[in-house]
């Protein structure tokens, strides 16, 4: 089984033991502990997603609203109803032991900002052209845009300025391309272009000690 979708067999497992709650327990309790292992960066963030979306399936059917989603036709015909209760019912703290913020670009996994210490600023490098998305793990969407050559290739941002001589180490540290602000301000996501790739500069403000 793929490491992408490895939470998957071990749920399908659980639901069929005598005790299915008792066993979703343990069987999150491996998914927690694979997470840590080299290649399951991507499964869990997929398993955080699933977990978010029965939570927004279980939240809506509470406030009786009717959801014509794909995910949500799906659903109804498959009648997940026993599944997704047991799932909502031994959900528990393990499943997340830490905030993270989710970043993918053209619906693939990227990259993870933990947000468990305030504040916290991650660089990521070697961005290239395509579809961004930057969600909390609760599959909260924060910001969503297609960055192309013009935001992330100095060659096209900056057509008539010269190279800084910082870029001689393939570094460019001026003024971002793009500024974002999402969370009144606590988000602050900065694009920088770069002579082959960009970057990208997330600051997580939170409160400040003191």
């Amino acid at each position: 089984m793929p490491k992408d979708i490895y939470f998957i067999p071990l749920i399908a497992e659980a639901l069929q033991r005598p005790n299915p709650h008792q066993a979703i327990r343990e069987a999150f309790k491996e998914i927690v502990r694979l997470s840590k292992e080299p290649g399951y960066t991507q499964g869990f963030s997929q398993f955080q997603r699933f977990m978010a979306m029965i939570q927004n399936w279980r939240q809506r059917e509470r406030e009786g609203i009717e959801d014509t989603s794909t995910e949500a036709l799906m659903e109804s015909s498959i009648k997940p109803r026993r599944v997704m209760n047991l799932l909502d019912e031994t959900k528990t703290e393990a499943a997340h032991p830490s905030p993270e913020m989710i970043i993918e670009k053209d619906g693939e996994y990227i990259n993870a900002i933990n947000l468990e210490k305030l504040p916290v600023t991650k660089e990521i490098k070697d961005i290239k052209p395509g579809r961004y998305e930057f969600m909390l793990d609760t599959g909260r969407l924060l910001w969503e845009e297609t960055l192309t050559e013009k935001d992330l290739l100095w060659s096209h941002a900056f057509p008539e300025q010269d190279l800084p001589l910082a870029a001689e180490t393939g570094e460019i540290t001026l003024r971002p391309t793009r500024e974002v602000r999402v969370l009144n301000g606590e988000v602050v996501i900065r694009v920088f272009a770069g002579i082959e790739t960009g970057r990208i500069e997330v600051e997580v403000r939170g409160e400040e000690d003191g």
